[in-house]
């Protein structure tokens, strides 16, 4: 997933977002959605924006993949989970490993690694 974003894929989708209405509208709505659970466990967090933070278009491959396993309506995020599937690295710099994080805000969030939650 390293590999996609620093070959430049955050732009490309972005890029794409602006000409293709139905992939904008899905974006939006995958922000929508992530403000509106991100609210539902930290009242008044939905203020903070949607996936990644970001009130449109895409910021971070990682967090709408994590949207998207987390089960939120994120074209960006199966469209990562696709690439995956065909084999690319989740990063290249070390081997796979599962990790699951909720953003609750901008400076607060919850993360679980391997074995148990840690929280910041």
């Amino acid at each position: 997933m390293s590999t996609l974003e620093s070959h430049g894929w955050i732009g490309k989708l972005n890029a794409e977002a602006e000409t293709d209405a139905d992939l904008r509208d899905m974006l939006r709505a995958a922000h929508r959605s992530y403000a509106f659970e991100r609210g539902r466990v930290l009242p008044g967090a939905e203020q903070d924006g949607g996936v990644g933070g970001a009130a449109r278009g895409v910021k971070c491959l990682h967090a709408h993949y994590a949207h998207h396993l987390a089960g939120g309506p994120d074209p960006v995020g199966l469209w990562v989970a696709e690439r995956l599937a065909e084999g690319e690295p989740v990063h290249y710099e070390r081997p796979g490993a599962r990790l699951a994080a909720i953003d609750l805000a901008p400076t607060r969030f919850a993360c679980w690694w391997g074995g148990g939650p840690t929280a910041s």
